[in-house]
């Protein structure tokens, strides 16, 4: 019979969400399943760029992905 000693053990699904592209780790025997964006440039697959992170009057970041500081740490 064949031998499935050398099947892939890792799949990545790559699809569209309206205008993003995006890659799905679907199986893998070490990582969680995750979705994430990326871009197809001249130099290959890159991670798509977060936005910039802006600053409002008070100094304090506006990053949805990092928590508020409290009024003791600032």
């Amino acid at each position: 019979g064949e031998s499935w000693g050398h099947a892939a053990t890792v799949r990545l699904i790559f699809h569209w969400d309206n205008s993003q592209r995006l890659a799905t780790l679907y199986k893998s025997p070490s990582q969680k399943e995750s979705t994430i964006p990326f871009n197809i440039t001249s130099h290959g697959f890159r991670d798509v760029q977060p936005p910039a992170v802006t600053q409002n009057a008070e100094d304090t970041e506006m990053n949805p992905r990092k928590r508020p500081r409290r009024e003791e740490e600032k």
